[in-house]
């Protein structure tokens, strides 16, 4: 079988149920989000239990009732659904990986210095325009900016309790699965400590 250009010889195969349970067991966390599933699939825990290795089909499905209930919105459900039939890896990413990454700036704001809302790109030529975003006179570019040195103060310390989750979109672009937030702070920590790497979640068609 040949080898994504994305993954390397020291990537690790995982499931696609260990990054739908990353992604849900982080909006747990840090959204008090999807408290009716929790329990049934252990996101409160601190790591992911290989146990859960079969239930992706189960966790979609969850989902997708309390998407029903009205009590989840329905990006999560196209998220989850984007995530189950990729081909994961769990691998080592670098500052340069990371500033590969594409993204888009927030939206819904006046352009104001390197700020233009809505703009795409690698995020190593977003980095300035996030900076300035999260300088801006409003609610919730400050609930950002304190989610950017929260993440920050966590890679400094003890690393980021739920990993970065990135997919190939095609053969040319890899986006961001899930943390954009993480995704800045991480490539700005990266880019000012030579040598750093961290572990993300990686997936490919």
């Amino acid at each position: 079988m040949l080898c994504h250009p994305h993954m390397t010889e020291g990537s690790t195969p995982v499931s696609s149920a260990e990054v739908i349970w990353a992604y849900l067991a982080h909006e747990h966390r840090y959204k008090r989000a999807h408290a009716t599933i929790a329990e049934r699939f252990e996101l409160g825990v601190v790591a992911y239990s290989s146990h859960l290795d079969g239930v992706a089909d189960e966790m979609v499905a969850a989902v997708q009732t309390e998407v029903l209930a009205r009590r989840c919105h329905q990006a999560v459900l196209q998220t989850v659904k984007l995530f189950r039939p990729l081909r994961w890896q769990l691998r080592e990413a670098s500052a340069g990986d990371l500033g590969s990454v594409w993204s888009v700036l927030p939206d819904g704001f006046p352009a104001e210095g390197e700020y233009h809302p809505g703009k795409q790109g690698p995020v190593s030529a977003l980095l300035d325009g996030w900076l300035a975003y999260l300088s801006l006179e409003n609610d919730q570019a400050r609930q950002d900016a304190e989610t950017h040195v929260k993440v920050l103060s966590e890679l400094a310390t003890q690393g980021l309790s739920h990993r970065l989750i990135l997919r190939d979109e095609d053969a040319d672009r890899t986006v961001v699965g899930d943390g954009r937030h993480r995704l800045f702070a991480a490539y700005r920590h990266a880019a000012a400590h030579s040598g750093f790497r961290m572990l993300v979640y990686w997936g490919s068609p």
